[in-house]
């Protein structure tokens, strides 16, 4: 067999090996005192429901599955600007998006505030829109320093900022 032959065949086996070789990251560095704030300003959907509360959902999630003890970590998510409408009740969901449908984050926002997680709203993006208390989901949190002092805030208290 001649050299011409034999290099790609040497030149493919070589390369099978250098990409099936990856780096397993299965532990976290740190499962204590962890702290992460959620930033929700925009009103993408995914899966039927605001993209901003499911993500945070999942975090809260791998922490269970990774066996993180729930007293180790505390997640929030601040809320306002144009997804400050996934807060709302049926009556001002429906109201505040002229549709006839039920608030689709209802049950997700639920959840969250179940798990633990605090779930927030911005005062301003509740005048500006001109919400009440009564038209929020119930144990949804109203900021009333407003969301960009209580993200500098919360980050100013080590939690860790995750934009969406």
């Amino acid at each position: 067999m001649n050299t011409r032959s034999i290099l790609p065949v040497l030149f493919f086996l070589f390369s099978l090996n250098v990409f099936a070789q990856h780096t397993v990251i299965d532990k976290l560095s740190n499962t204590t005192e962890i702290k992460v704030v959620w930033e929700v300003s925009t009103d993408n959907m995914e899966k039927g429901i605001g993209a901003g509360l499911l993500y945070p959902e999942m975090q809260f999630s791998r922490y269970e599955f990774l066996g993180v003890p729930k007293e180790n970590y505390k997640l929030s998510v601040v809320v306002h600007s144009a997804a400050g409408k996934f807060l709302l009740n049926d009556e001002a969901y429906k109201k505040a998006t002229g549709s006839n449908e039920p608030n689709p984050n209802k049950d997700q926002v639920a959840k969250l505030i179940g798990q633990g997680i605090s779930v927030e709203l911005c005062i301003v993006t509740m005048e500006v829109n001109k919400w009440t208390e009564s038209d929020l989901l119930p144990g949804v949190a109203i900021i009333y320093v407003g969301a960009y002092p209580r993200l500098t805030d919360l980050q100013y208290q080590g939690y860790k900022y995750i934009k969406f």
